[in-house]
């Protein structure tokens, strides 16, 4: 245990342990405020974590966006909506609020002092339809896709996007472009046509890499918050993970950290925060909090994704909750791809049931993934088996909606995936 400041490798401030989303604003917030020394560490080679690739929406109620669009909403609706929605033992009440307000405050904040930005996503409704308070849209912000190159040197440092938000492998979009390639709404193919071009027509980032030079979805907001960090001196140590937290007369003073092999001794002055993401790929921490079964190899979160954060704070005497839960979805893998990928968008769509190992139909698949889920894990318990589900769709199924990899089958047809695809049939 450290009793004496000079028994550290080096001293900060504040210990940022993670670079997603809420770590890497959690850093800025800390340094723009007071301005305090901010050391952020990240476990894996790659920056960005679970945030990066994900669509990187953030729930704001009557946040300024909305506002600005006219939207109608108010704290109050969202207040009622989330009283709807939560069970009533973990609704806390003051930490609500506490969401609710300062929410927008959060949003706004970021935006006048750091390189954030959002727009308010006008056709995302919330999920629970027929709850109070609920809207059809607008909550839900999206942060504006931006160029890879304000990255610098870390262009390559960045975690690859969620294989299901990118076209073809190469072509990213955002919500509202993948929203209207769904649908097919007037102007779609004119939209893609000129994502197509701005992607091969740039040739000098061409010539380097297959990766687009547009980013969008969780990476954008990433590559905004690092590049926001790059502007406020910032450091981030990759290949650097926490292995131990530091206590000194029952405070937390310090941690132990791995950087590139060699454990160092990081003393904090304020404190560390941890923003480290979950446990997915940590196979004794599923079967010991989730249901069963349960595989690491099931979820599209990073490999680095262990829990080694969590379970320090537990050795400390952190108290631990809500270990039960999860961000539950359906996934699909392709034979020949490295990760799962999300599957509630083929799911929903017309011309699809999903069914169980014994073939029954058991849910609405259109209603939203976590409900869905919900559903399965308790009909799980009840002896039922869904460990694989399986999605049986018709032709017209297949020819105008995206299955896994796979495009609509009206731009990509089977005989040309059989020719590009060998092994997946």
């Amino acid at each position: 245990m450290a009793k004496n400041i000079n028994q550290f490798d080096e001293v900060v401030d504040v210990l940022v342990v993670g670079t997603g989303c809420g770590g890497l604003t959690a850093a800025l917030t800390a340094n723009i405020l007071n301005p305090l020394k901010v050391l952020v560490i990240e476990k894996s080679h790659l920056i960005g974590g679970t945030s990066a690739t994900s669509g990187g929406v953030i729930w704001i109620p009557d946040n300024h966006h909305a506002v600005e669009s006219g939207a109608d909403d108010s704290i109050a609706e969202a207040k009622e909506y989330l009283k709807a929605t939560i069970p009533l033992d973990e609704f806390n009440e003051p930490l609500i609020d506490a969401y609710l307000k300062n929410g927008p405050k959060m949003v706004r904040f970021m935006e006048d002092n750091t390189d954030v930005r959002y727009t308010s996503l006008e056709h995302y409704p919330d999920y629970f339809q027929d709850a109070p308070g609920v809207k059809l849209g607008n909550r839900a912000l999206e942060p504006l896709p931006v160029s890879a190159k304000t990255l610098e040197d870390d262009v390559d440092n960045l975690h690859p996007s969620g294989p299901q938000i990118i076209l073809f492998g190469r072509y990213v979009v955002n919500f509202k472009e993948s929203h209207a390639f769904t649908t097919q709404s007037p102007g779609w193919f004119r939209l893609f046509i000129k994502i197509f071009l701005a992607y091969w027509l740039d040739i000098p980032w061409r010539i380097k890499r297959k990766r687009s030079r547009r980013l969008a979805f969780g990476a954008a907001s990433v590559t905004r918050l690092v590049s926001s960090l790059k502007k406020r001196n910032i450091p981030i140590w990759r290949s650097t993970e926490l292995k131990e937290y530091l206590i000194d007369n029952k405070r937390v003073v310090g941690a132990v950290i791995k950087k590139d092999d060699k454990l160092m001794r990081i003393g904090v002055r304020r404190g560390i925060i941890v923003a480290s993401g979950g446990f997915g790929q940590n196979q004794a921490m599923r079967e010991e909090y989730l249901p069963q079964p349960t595989n690491a190899d099931w979820g599209c979160e990073p490999k680095t994704n262990t829990g080694d954060p969590i379970k320090a704070a537990e050795a400390i005497g952190a108290q631990l909750k809500f270990m039960h839960k999860a961000w539950w979805v359906t996934t699909v893998k392709a034979p020949d791809e490295d990760f799962p990928r999300h599957s509630e968008v083929e799911k929903s769509m017309p011309g699809n049931y999903t069914v169980n190992k014994s073939g029954k139909r058991f849910a609405n698949e259109s209603q939203n993934y976590l409900t869905f889920m919900l559903e399965v894990l308790k009909k799980q318990e009840q002896g039922e088996s869904f460990t694989p589900m399986y999605m049986i769709f018709d032709s017209n199924h297949r020819k105008n909606y995206p299955v896994g990899p796979l495009m609509p089958g009206k731009f990509f047809p089977d005989p040309l995936v059989k020719f590009v695809h060998k092994n997946w049939f």
